[in-house]
């Protein structure tokens, strides 16, 4: 496990032995490490200055001689934690240009439940305005997606992500799920539209990202990323709020 655990960190299986005789000896000079995991010193010099690199060694003087110190194991959360904070500057900068270069419109075709899955995820990450609303006929919803439905509302919910949600007189038939106490527990609104037939397609929206899924399938959703398209969806969500039942 921990030779795994140091290959994902950065440590090439040649250098593992060499860091852990060093990590067990506290500090060491070239030649004493070399005779103590068996490898000629030129090839323990390499070693060495790797780990130097990756942070969990350093180089020093010991009584005036050259000679190689172990940093303590925590420092591993350290140097990943700097790396953390690096990546998400480099997301910062590189989602700057994306905007920029990125047309205003744009139509993705989502497809297979995997990639389904992951869009529901995006819309946790990327909704700057923390509303999601969607029009659709919340039990076709439950048939087709199951418990993972429930996981994602709680995971809305965490990030202080509210839902509003106009469906069919079918949501009555849900049992406790929608009753007042979830709905607010889980940061939701919900109406229903008497005779309210069943829609040909579900309609999700946050911020300018519309998509629109087939009913009753799982397989595919069509995103659209339209300030356009978005205000038209935003004014269609008002009309039938403004004519909903409270559930």
């Amino acid at each position: 496990m921990i030779k795994k655990l140091l290959l994902d960190f950065g440590v090439n299986t040649n250098e593992i032995n060499t860091y852990l005789k060093i990590l067990e000896l506290g500090k060491g000079r070239a030649q004493i490490i070399a005779e103590e995991v068996e490898i000629p010193r030129t090839t323990v010099y390499g070693h060495l200055n790797s780990l130097c690199e990756l942070g969990l060694v350093r180089k020093g003087f010991d009584k005036g001689k050259p000679t190689y110190f172990a940093e303590p194991p925590n420092t591993i959360i350290d140097i990943q934690e700097k790396k953390l904070q690096s990546c998400k500057n480099l997301v910062n900068s590189l989602q700057e240009i994306y905007k920029k270069e990125s047309s205003d419109s744009q139509v993705i075709f989502f497809e297979h439940k995997e990639g389904i899955y992951k869009l529901h995820e995006e819309s946790l990450i990327n909704n700057t305005n923390r509303l999601t609303r969607y029009i659709g006929d919340m039990s076709t919803t439950h048939e087709s997606y199951g418990n993972r439905i429930d996981g994602y509302q709680k995971r809305r919910r965490d990030k202080g992500i509210r839902n509003q949600i106009i469906s069919s007189e079918g949501i009555l038939d849900l049992g406790d799920r929608y009753t007042k106490h979830n709905n607010k527990k889980f940061l939701r609104e919900v109406k229903y539209l008497k005779g309210m037939k069943p829609l040909v397609s579900g309609l999700f929206n946050y911020g300018k990202t519309v998509w629109i899924t087939p009913r009753g399938s799982s397989k595919f959703i069509i995103k659209i990323v339209s300030s356009e398209f978005a205000e038209t969806y935003d004014n269609l969500f008002n009309f039938l709020w403004s004519l909903g039942h409270e559930v």
